[in-house]
């Protein structure tokens, strides 16, 4: 959860730079908003996926198709929550300017620079 606020406040801070209208920064809050229940959810989800797996795994015969119907069906809900999040940052960026759209631009290359490996 802690990494889900800290990625929260970063995308704040980066799109705070971006000097948003009104309606740029409703359709921000739409996506902002989306994300952190994503992210919310995700950690309900995993926590409760542990405790399962845990008790299943203290059975004298675990049922491993069991876990893996549970993954597939958590997997699944995670892809369509996911599309969802893409599809609100689609519809936030299209509402920027050319120059929003190059600082978004121009931090993501940072970043990416910076986990390159060699």
């Amino acid at each position: 959860k802690e990494v889900g606020n800290f990625i929260i406040w970063r995308m704040d801070k980066g799109f705070k730079t971006l000097e948003m209208s009104e309606a740029q920064q409703d359709q921000y809050d739409k996506f902002r908003s989306r994300l952190e229940k994503t992210i919310e959810t995700g950690v309900e989800t995993r926590m409760k996926f542990k405790k399962q797996a845990i008790l299943e795994f203290t059975k004298e015969n675990p049922d491993l198709s069991v876990m893996a119907m549970e993954i597939k069906s958590h997997v699944e809900m995670m892809s369509s929550t996911l599309s969802k999040n893409l599809s609100l940052f689609a519809d936030f960026y299209n509402t920027l300017d050319n120059g929003q759209k190059k600082k978004i631009t121009e931090t993501i290359k940072e970043k990416m620079e910076d986990h390159k490996r060699f």
